[in-house]
């Protein structure tokens, strides 16, 4: 056969191989090399021929590849592997057959007696008919690391499109990483979320592989077994126990809390968690809702809460796995914590939570908020909510355990009465008798007793974790139970490139047991990284720290990304939800002509001062009230009672058929596992009564927990972590925003700036306005008539270049710091001098960007006209918002002209007009666009005041203007509204704009 037939044949089954294993996926999970019986099916038909005779074919067509003589039978591949790598890295990876065949005989492997590491040699030269075992063996060892690697490599460079990678190797260097994709089956890993659940593993948490050992053993060796049973007998060869906690490891870090049926048959469970928001926006306030995690939690259905009175309640998707109610502000705070919620659902059965006098919330990296956990992990950070009977037990636990800094808050409303929120705790060591504590504050026991963790920092959105921006790098958190061990930092190479691993720094525990290393300091690049934490000269535990900003963006998200564009005749386009097709187009700040503008430029005259008088909106009430426990229950009495399951026991050795057995404390549900053995049991007692002390960190010689900065210091961090992004999913917009402030008042203010700035530009669902993708806009200048402002696509690298030359030609170049928005970026300098310096193509120069918007926008009637309509369900608890106070106000039905709100928190927001009460209908709005409307309408004055004085333009608190109302606003200054008190302030707003924005929003 030639060689160009070979490598043909070869590629063929190459592509069909990554086809089937790594489809293009919306939600990216792990994924593994691992031919099982349904790929052999899949690949027989790609193939064209019978399933027996696929794996014969497959090694064939790689047999064909290899080398039979000289030093690496793989040096073919290694050198396409080269040339891939020096390529984008999004085309097929090459190696994936080959690696296949890698897989195929660690699955071999792993069903035979022998565990050795020869035993894989063998295998894998019988699988390729390499008689030389040890060319075999000596080629293998030469090329594991890198091949495997880019198989991970290429995952990582599709940004998880077709998966997250998984071929990963702690122990067993070379063979340990084809073990990580065959060992453990499809089946086997849908089974392993039963064991996360069974212990309360928080979701997407990361455990080293060997605390999670002992936790695996206790489970497998139940009776019956809930593992299935080619894990149970896995778990029999202790030389596949860590390869299969490495993978439950890596499964653990990207569960969403959901367990899938398993192939055991098992039905689905639900569980009930609390979830807390600590929110800076619009003021400081803690708030408490119920999150659900049950089957299909992205369905929207129907389901009963069961308080003292049955209450019918509709479950809407939360965050991925779980749900949550539609009204979040049904149950009061002081109810969740300290009543019994019950929920009864068609699909999940009857979830139940008991209350308990410490509450532990671990911070949810995707969502940014606080989410209950059973228990912490060493380096996590929690907040905790403590009853005041626990407060002196658990604070003097936390003096011992936990790192200095952590604060106790009363204020902060939304805390109710008789309970603590403790803020900024980080576990790090271990209590001397942890059997001696109260069983409620043994929560703060941590789970683990090693970890090596990276914490804190900016995430750059995406499926793939351990990204970060370069300006907010994370903080190592290196924990371990035997002293002695370093931690070093290594650098992989700048963006793109191949460099040699370098070791740039290296920290000692010095004998304490930890190691606390903040990577900010260390004035890093845009680069790839890795931590190891380093124990007796053999890596133990190691995390890729990948560091990005804008001067680097990723290339194959940009890609993706469809450019947005609005049609400015189309009503609808002030809200973002047009089709974007017509002659008249809005990109950011530039409107793009194939005609003139035919739209009447009228205007009016604007108010000089405010005419409302405005009213705080009046806070509703909840509406369920739970059932509070008996008043002999443990949550007042301290005093659980705990109910153990009994032991079976063999009846012909007398000995227990389990290694443990739970207890659960009737009162509150609390668990507890028990050894089953006496003599465990007794081993256990001698060490705890004969030790006097721990071997636990000296959290007094720790450095202080780094306090949280202020928003406004990361609103330029946000909007690069954008530009480095380029555009996509609305949710990837959330995860930015989140990690300012997790609200969804906050949400909304964050895109709507950006938005207004002409950062970015956004596509609405024309069916409800709700956000579907965004896109960064081009780079881009407009003209303020003072100087010239820098929109849109504006890395560091451009900005330094404009800022170099507007100092060498004698122009300014000011950087503004904006409390709620990104930096301001302006010059002096002309439109044509930026263009002669920057020497790149497709910069817009916008000019009067502001005057040109204002006068091609049309007027807000039209836009109320436009919008989607939904027929009345006869809502009773609505509220109806009074221009003339510029408030909400409480109200039934919704039987007249105006603006309304459904829901307490999470609301919906209508404006019916004359024809929507004959026709039975609502418009469906936003917030800010109906209160607009409402005004025109019953007020018949817009709700905006304008100072000739000071060219200022305001509006009431609450009252933004719309969509790209606000933008033409923006545009005069290129500046964020400013909050000031009971107003939101647009500056240097000409008389013409003014006036233009009086007619459009009155008409």
């Amino acid at each position: 056969m030639s060689n160009s037939l070979q490598w043909s044949d070869y590629d063929e089954w190459n592509d069909w191989i990554a086809e089937i294993l790594f489809p293009e996926v919306e939600v990216a999970t792990p994924v593994y090399l691992d031919v099982e019986d349904d790929v052999v099916a899949r690949l027989s038909i790609s193939a064209g021929i019978a399933a027996d005779d696929v794996v014969p074919a497959l090694l064939d067509v790689v047999r064909a590849t290899l080398l039979s003589r000289g030093p690496s039978a793989f040096d073919r591949h290694h050198r396409r592997l080269a040339a891939w790598r020096a390529g984008t890295r999004v085309e097929t990876n090459p190696l994936i057959a080959l690696l296949s065949v890698f897989s195929l005989a660690a699955e071999k492997m792993a069903s035979g007696d022998g565990m050795a590491a020869h035993n894989y040699y063998g295998r894998l030269g019988d699988l390729l008919a390499v008689r030389d075992s040890e060319r075999l063996a000596s080629s293998y060892r030469a090329v594991a690391e890198p091949f495997w690697a880019s198989l991970n490599l290429w995952l990582e460079s599709l940004g998880g499109r077709r998966g997250l990678p998984t071929a990963y190797s702690v122990g067993l260097r070379y063979v340990g990483l084809a073990l990580s994709q065959a060992l453990v089956r499809e089946a086997d890993r849908r089974n392993l979320e039963r064991f996360f659940a069974d212990f309360a593993l928080a979701p997407r948490s990361e455990l080293p592989p060997g605390e999670l050992l002992p936790l695996i053993g206790s489970w497998v060796s139940q009776t019956p077994s809930p593992a299935t049973n080619h894990l149970a007998k896995l778990w029999k060869k202790p030389a596949l126990q860590e390869r299969i906690a490495e993978v439950a490891a890596t499964l653990l870090a990207e569960w969403d809390g959901a367990e899938q049926e398993n192939a055991n048959g098992a039905a689905h469970r639900g569980r009930v968690r609390l979830v807390l928001q600590l929110t800076s926006f619009p003021k400081r306030r803690a708030r408490l809702s119920p999150l659900f995690f049950v089957a299909d939690a992205s369905r929207t259905r129907d389901s009963r809460l069961l308080g003292d009175t049955p209450v019918d309640v509709k479950l809407v998707p939360s965050m991925p796995g779980a749900a949550t109610l539609a009204d979040a502000g049904l149950i009061d705070a002081a109810d969740l914590l300290e009543g019994v919620l019950t929920l009864e659902d068609a699909t999940a059965g009857r979830l139940e939570r008991r209350p308990r006098g410490l509450v532990v919330f671990r911070r949810d990296e995707l969502s940014g908020a606080w989410i209950e956990v059973p228990q912490v992990l060493l380096g996590d950070d929690v907040v905790l909510l403590v009853a005041d009977r626990l407060l002196a037990a658990t604070t003097s636990l936390l003096d011992a355990v936990a790192r200095a800094g952590w604060k106790l808050d009363k204020e902060t409303p939304g805390i109710p009465q008789g309970w603590t929120l403790v803020r900024d705790v980080e576990v790090f060591g271990r209590p001397a008798s942890p059997e001696s504590l109260h069983l409620d504050v043994r929560a703060l026991v941590p789970l683990t007793s090693s970890q090596l963790k990276l914490a804190g920092g900016f995430a750059l959105p995406g499926a793939l974790r351990h990204r970060w921006h370069t300006w907010r790098a994370p903080e190592i958190r290196a924990v371990s139970d035997s002293s002695g061990f370093t931690v070093r930092l290594v650098s992989l190479g700048a963006p793109g490139e191949d460099d040699e691993p370098l070791v740039l720094e290296e920290w000692s525990d010095n004998g304490t047991g930890s190691v606390i290393q903040a990577l900010d300091g260390l004035d890093l690049e845009d680069g790839d990284y890795q931590v190891e934490l380093v124990a007796d000269g053999t890596v133990s535990a190691r995390k890729s720290v990948v560091l990005r900003s804008s001067d680097n963006p990723d290339a194959i998200q940009w890609a993706r990304v469809e450019s947005i564009m609005h049609d400015i005749s189309d009503p609808l386009a002030v809200m973002g939800a047009d089709s974007g097709a017509g002659a008249v187009r809005l990109h950011g700040v530039e409107l793009e002509y194939d005609a003139p503008i035919r739209r009447p430029s009228e205007s009016s005259p604007p108010p000089a001062q405010p005419w409302w008088k405005p009213v705080r909106d009046k806070e509703r009430q909840a509406k369920v009230a739970l059932r509070r426990p008996e008043a002999e229950s443990c949550f007042y009495t301290g005093a659980h009672y705990t109910i153990v399951e009994q032991v079976p026991i063999d009846s012909k050795t007398f000995r227990p058929k389990v290694a443990s057995s739970a207890g659960v404390c009737k009162w509150c549900g609390l668990e507890r596992r028990y050894p089953a053995s006496y003599w465990r049991n007794k081993r256990d007692y001698d060490r705890r009564r004969g030790a006097s002390t721990s071997d636990t960190v000296d959290v007094r010689a720790l450095p202080p927990v780094v306090p949280v900065t202020e928003p406004s210091d990361d609103w330029s961090t946000a909007f690069d972590a954008l530009q480095y992004t380029g555009g996509g999913h609305a949710s990837l917009l959330a995860r930015v925003a989140a990690q300012i402030d997790p609200s969804r008042v906050f949400y909304k203010e964050f895109v709507q700036t950006l938005d207004s700035l002409g950062h970015i530009e956004l596509r609405r669902a024309a069916t409800d306005l709700s956000e579907i993708s965004w896109e960064v806009t081009s780079t881009a200048v407009v003209d303020t008539g003072a100087d010239r402002v820098l929109t849109g696509y504006w890395p560091p690298v451009l900005r330094d270049i404009a800022a170099q030359n507007s100092e060498d030609h004698g122009h300014i170049y000011s950087v503004e710091q904006q409390r709620r928005g990104p930096d301001r970026v302006a010059t002096t300098a002309s439109d044509d001098a930026l263009l002669q310096w920057l020497e790149i193509e497709d910069v817009a120069i916008a000019g009067d960007a502001a005057g040109a918007l204002v006068d091609a926008l049309p007027p807000l009637s039209t836009v109320i006209a436009a919008l989607p309509r939904r027929h009345m369900n006869g809502w009773l608890e609505t509220q109806w918002f009074d221009p003339a106070r510029a408030a909400w106000v409480d109200g039934e039905g919704m039987d007249g002209v105006g603006a309304y709100r459904v829901g307490r928190f999470a609301s919906e927001y209508f404006y019916r007009t004359h024809g929507d009460l004959d026709d039975g209908t609502a418009a469906i709005g936003d917030v800010y666009l109906v209160k607009h409307a409402a005004a025109a309408d019953l007020a018949n004055r817009p709700l905006i005041a304008w100072s000739r004085d000071s060219r200022e333009l305001a509006v009431p608190l609450g009252a933004s203007l719309p969509g790209l109302y606000q933008r033409a606003a923006v545009l005069c200054s290129g500046r964020a509204p400013e909050r000031r008190r009971n107003y939101m302030v647009y500056m240097s707003v000409p008389e013409r704009v003014a006036s233009r924005l009086t007619y459009l929003l009155t008409n």
